[in-house]
């Protein structure tokens, strides 16, 4: 049966789409899921209808039924098994025919009639269906207050009933999760900690406590994480990991570090999803880090994780701490036998990689991308080639070898590649402007090497300024609109770096240019390589809080030869003569400088639109108005000023350093409200300050996305409100 699909990741709120076959399934509980095997690749995904902790949650799917399987179907339904959208076929009671009515339309109407037929005595198996699709109605319950705390009070009070078995107390816990708020909290927190209550019931709990934006709920989850049942802890964990941030760090650290030697591996991987919001951890948590990676008996999945950890603190690590992350990557292609089915090791691998880029281990990184290019038969295959040969190219430039063909290889592989999917083209596009940008660049310096007339120099200079260009195209922030892929601050910084360190070698070929025309006087001179000297100044500096060794290296020794000879052409004790003899060496030192640098690949991991994508939308509820200038909303002038907003995250950059918040400006208030990358809407309340009958307001509302190191406006909305006159 072929099925596609869109969703997202439950770990890093990765988007994915898949077109394959189904394999496989299970229902047992809180675990449900069918199992998809990929088109053109072997990967398998657990595929579910939401966020149960590890599998893909699913935001729309597709079967392509044949004649055959749909009489399958067909003869169950006949057998008074349920089947999702055929139960109209055959003669089913009328409960049948109301549950079915209600998954079609999907109105307000629709999910009282739910709830009613889920208070209602009725079979085990109708129970279950309708708890489950409760979970459909989630933005319709949360589109109006009072509507969602009908719903959530139906719920809760339906969890005090015995007339439900696991499966049906399993899926309305899962939906609290959706809909329910602080009134929901203790229920689930109690039913997380209660030591007898069902496994999978404790799961779900924990998984919804993960969801709802509940202050009070860090104590619960930091008890599910002492749960023996796997399951309860990773979601515990992956709850705990949204919430927390460098002021948590003192008090969770430790149990986070604990858990990174625990039995489960799986556990192991949440906990290292959840240390990865630090930028710095002690040295014994880097340490058990670089552990795991080393380690023979842990997985592709759970190296990965641990290196997305290590990711996110190595720019604070101890220099003894980045030399043993180095010899640990050294030796990992030898030990990696990957799991080629499972989704997370092509993440895995990929986590790896981008550690490796970001210590300048390009060997490492391309035989990682080599393994990656093995899995797909789709563009993806030639989009990981074309990153292990650009990293083959950097590894030939460290040892002084042949890297323009394997710069080249990459570039036409790039261009090779063919796919409708428009972020993958975004993506391709980005990395052959840059490929072909750092093509263009090592070709210039090779002929810099062999270039001394002074009119061949000049237009090499200007060669070199139009690769300039392109990296000054994205080290700046663009629209959404510009069809221009989105950085990190980090990147960015990088690509400021990169862009001032060609011009650099731009200003020494004119320097260089300049003297060996022989017409230049000695003030135009000094006055070249002073500049020359104060822009690498500046971009030693810049560099210095990169990761990037080789670009601060180039600047930096760079500097201390440009310094020296400026200060030889400054000596005025010397004949001129005597001093322009040093920029022969300064020159010659210059070509071997930047003959042997590597410049590494940036914005591996960031998706195509920056840290995240999503939606915001005003819920007008019962406010009279329409949010507009000439009609803004009228809010009565006994009562609170209430807002409503629905937010869906659709995507967000891996890694548990970016989170997600809600904005709201007015009247020169700011308030602010973190959510979580979670599928499906999150609903967020703002109570407004004081208004005034006398004029409107305006009411600026912002999705922001951000990490230690970026901060990227995703949505906006605006409204006009008005306080009522105490006589309308």
């Amino acid at each position: 049966m072929t099925v596609r699909v869109s969703g997202r990741e439950p770990l890093t709120s990765r988007p994915v789409r898949i077109t394959g076959q189904v394999v496989g399934g299970t229902l047992d509980g809180y675990l449900r899921y069918l199992v998809i095997r990929e088109e053109n690749s072997n990967v398998e995904y657990w595929i579910a209808g939401s966020n149960a902790t590890r599998s893909v949650a699913v935001l729309d799917i597709t079967f392509a039924l044949e004649n055959s399987t749909r009489e399958l179907l067909l003869n169950r339904v006949h057998r008074n098994e349920y089947v999702p959208g055929l139960m109209n076929t055959a003669d089913h009671s009328s409960e049948w025919e109301v549950f079915e009515k209600c998954m079609a339309s999907r109105t307000d109407t629709d999910l009282g009639h739910l709830l009613d037929l889920l208070e209602n005595p009725a079979s085990h198996t109708l129970h279950r269906e309708v708890a489950l699709g409760i979970r459909a109605f989630a933005r319709v319950a949360q589109s109006k207050r009072s509507l969602q705390r009908q719903t959530e009070r139906r719920l809760l009070q339906a969890l005090g009933l015995d007339r439900y078995d696991d499966d049906t107390r399993i899926a309305i816990v899962e939906n609290l999760g959706y809909v329910g708020s602080s009134s929901s909290l203790c229920l689930l927190g109690n039913l997380v900690e209660k030591q007898d209550e069902v496994d999978h019931v404790r799961w779900a709990a924990a998984t919804a406590l993960g969801r709802l934006n509940l202050s009070g709920s860090v104590p619960f989850l930091i008890s599910g994480i002492a749960s023996t049942h796997a399951w309860t802890r990773a979601a515990a964990l992956l709850g705990l990991s949204r919430r927390i941030d460098e002021r948590d760090r003192p008090e969770v650290e430790p149990m986070l570090a604990g858990l990174l030697t625990a039995d489960d591996q799986t556990v192991r991987r949440y906990a290292c999803l959840a240390i990865s919001r630090f930028s710095s951890v002690q040295d014994d948590t880097s340490s058990l880090l670089l552990d795991i990676i080393e380690s023979l008996e842990t997985t592709v999945a759970l190296k990965g994780y641990a290196a997305l950890a290590m990711s996110s603190v190595i720019s604070s690590c101890s220099e003894r701490r980045r030399q043993r992350c180095e010899t640990v990557l050294s030796g990992l292609v030898l030990s990696i036998r990957a799991e080629l089915s499972e989704p997370e090791t092509v993440w895995g691998l990929e986590f790896l990689a981008e550690l490796s880029t970001l210590v300048e281990l390009h060997e490492v990184a391309e035989e990682l991308y080599s393994e990656l290019t093995e899995l797909f038969d789709d563009w993806r295959g030639g989009y990981y080639d074309a990153l292990s040969l650009y990293e083959r190219g950097e590894s030939e430039v460290q040892i002084g070898g042949d890297e323009l063909p394997y710069y080249r290889s990459a570039l036409e592989t790039l261009r090779a590649i063919e796919t409708n999917d428009s972020q993958a083209k975004q993506a391709v596009l980005f990395r052959i402007d840059i490929v072909e940008a750092r093509l263009g660049l090592q070709e210039a310096i090779r002929d810099w090497q062999n270039t001394f007339d002074p009119g061949q120099l000049l237009l090499l200079e200007r060669h070199v300024r139009g690769l300039a260009a392109v990296f000054a195209r994205y080290s700046s922030t663009p629209s959404p609109h510009q069809g221009v892929k989105r950085l990190s601050e980090r990147e960015r910084d990088y690509l400021v770096g990169t862009k001032r360190l060609v011009e650099v070698l731009a200003g020494t070929i004119a320097l260089e240019a300049t003297w060996r025309r022989g017409t230049a006087n000695e003030t135009e001179i000094r006055a070249l390589l002073r500049n020359l000297t104060d822009v690498l100044r500046v971009v030693a500096e810049q560099f210095r809080g990169q990761l990037a060794r080789g670009p601060l290296a180039l600047a930096s020794d760079a500097y201390r030869e440009a310094e020296e000879t400026l200060g030889l052409l400054e000596n005025a004790t010397l004949a001129w003569t005597d001093r322009e003899r040093g920029l022969a060496p300064l020159t010659s030192e210059l070509r071997r400088l930047f003959g042997t640098s590597t410049w590494p690949m940036p914005a591996r991991a960031c998706p195509i639109s920056g840290l995240g994508r999503g939606d915001l939308t005003v819920l007008a509820e019962d406010i009279p108005g329409a949010g507009t200038v000439q009609n803004p909303y009228m809010f009565p002038s006994d009562a609170p000023a209430v807002v409503n907003l629905i937010a869906d995250i659709h995507e967000m950059a891996p890694g548990g350093a970016t989170r997600a918040r809600l904005e709201c400006e007015v009247a020169g208030s700011r308030q602010a409200q973190t959510i979580h990358a979670v599928e499906g809407p999150v609903r967020c309340d703002f109570v407004l300050p004081r208004l005034t009958p006398l004029s409107s307001a305006v009411c600026k509302f912002e999705l922001i996305f951000e990490a230690r190191d970026c901060t990227q406006v995703s949505a906006r909305e605006e409204v006009y409100v008005r306080r009522q006159n105490d006589s309308s």
